[in-house]
């Protein structure tokens, strides 16, 4: 396709990924004054070629590109022009120099944490622009997104435009024969507002990033029928990410569609905990609060009586305080919650990859010091998931902490963690 031309003055330089609905291509238009003068182009042809069929494709392709236009979104890319040549619908829109995130991955980048959040944010806030005129985007995935690394975020297009791509001849009517999501960025269960399916989908671009793997292999848990996804790769770099954080991903992928995060809204409400985790007060009232405690303390150190008493008081506290501390044997405690020291009493586990769910939960419930239900949730993995002897130890000691009255004794256990006979 390289050299052939599109409308007389649009060259083709390269031709991307294609898919049944539409191809793409990198253009050159020779007739401008200044070059190079670089676009993307869409390319939409049904498939069928009927005069009814093209007659709904152009009517389509009308009140699609004006619905896109009248957005006015930022960070949507914008449709510079369009035109039908023969059977085939056009739009162009500027060129962007930068990788795409599916590029960039496949060039071995490495996303962290902090960066994740920021694309899933800047997505998130296009998204609920869209979801709140109940338009679905369509075609979330990490080969139509581009993050400048400047906070800049541009959606590629829109998927709605994929459906001229569809049109055929069904039984004698014209239909569109179009799954938006039909392949790994499809939810296991679709809602019945498919807008909703653009969180489901954005939330694997994030796993995506995560891994640095385009399409890994996601595992589906056997009973619950959950996507495992935090498993680790001998050999390979292991995942950075937070629990919390990984918590937002794994309900934005859920099985049951109900389940799942229902706007783009409750997920940004989740995230903003995690970008900015510091006090809500407003920072005005934070600036009327200091100048208040300034005031006070000029007011009572004026005063020499006041001031007087205060240092009086001062040394009465400490002199108490370290007669407090003399009469007090501080017990060190035997097995103290402390993480990636390769000793755990239940605050971690020591085998790397996946783990089942209620031990899980236990581990992060015996991480809180919430003892009971760090007991119950070990109870029910060893009794229901998987009877491995790292659950049972870490059980006894949830019951052990529970019931402080039992009398018991600390003893240090040595278990093997790898699957050789060794």
């Amino acid at each position: 396709m390289a050299g052939k031309y599109i409308a007389h003055s649009y060259r083709i330089i390269q031709e991307y990924k294609t898919s049944i609905y539409c191809r793409t291509y990198k253009v050159n238009d020779d007739s401008a004054a200044a070059q190079p003068c670089y676009y993307i182009a869409k390319e939409y042809k049904p498939l069928s070629e009927e005069p009814e069929v093209m007659e709904e494709a152009q009517k389509l392709f009308r009140q699609r590109v004006q619905e896109i236009r009248a957005l006015k979104i930022n960070g949507i890319a914008n449709i510079k022009y369009q035109f039908r040549q023969g059977n085939s619908f056009y739009i162009l829109r500027d060129y962007i120099e930068d990788n795409t995130i599916e590029a960039e991955i496949k060039n071995r980048k490495l996303f962290n944490e902090e960066t994740v959040k920021i694309i899933l944010r800047k997505s998130l806030e296009i998204l609920d622009q869209l979801h709140d005129q109940k338009i679905a985007q369509g075609n979330i995935r990490a080969s139509n997104l581009i993050y400048s690394g400047d906070d800049q975020l541009t959606l590629l297009d829109i998927g709605d435009l994929n459906e001229i791509g569809a049109l055929q001849i069904v039984s004698g009517k014209v239909s569109i024969a179009l799954d938006k999501y039909n392949d790994r960025y499809k939810p296991p269960k679709g809602n019945k507002e498919r807008y909703r399916d653009d969180l489901y989908a954005l939330g694997v671009v994030c796993i995506e990033m995560i891994r640095s793997q385009i399409n890994p292999q996601l595992i589906s848990h056997q009973s619950t029928k959950e996507t495992i996804w935090r498993y680790h790769v001998p050999g390979k770099r292991p995942l950075q990410i937070s629990d919390e954080f990984a918590k937002i991903l794994d309900k934005m992928i859920l099985y049951e569609p109900q389940a799942r995060y229902q706007s783009a809204k409750e997920i940004l409400n989740d995230l903003d905990q995690l970008l900015d985790p510091r006090s809500k007060t407003p920072a005005h009232d934070k600036t009327q609060l200091k100048i208040s405690i300034l005031k006070f303390r000029r007011k009572l150190f004026s005063n020499p009586v006041y001031a007087l008493l205060i240092v009086v008081s001062l040394i009465g506290f400490t002199y108490l305080s370290i007669g407090v501390i003399q009469r007090i044997v501080v017990k060190p405690e035997t097995c103290p919650i402390k993480i990636d020291d390769n000793i755990s009493c239940g605050e971690e586990s020591l085998f790397f990859g996946y783990q089942p769910k209620n031990k899980d939960d236990g581990i992060q419930a015996y991480r809180d010091k919430d003892y009971q239900k760090a007991s119950n949730f070990f109870k029910v993995s060893w009794e229901i998931e998987d009877r491995d002897p790292e659950t049972l130890i870490y059980w006894n000691n949830a019951k052990l902490k529970t019931y402080l009255n039992i009398k018991h004794y600390t003893i240090a256990v040595i278990i093997p963690i790898t699957e050789g006979q060794e």
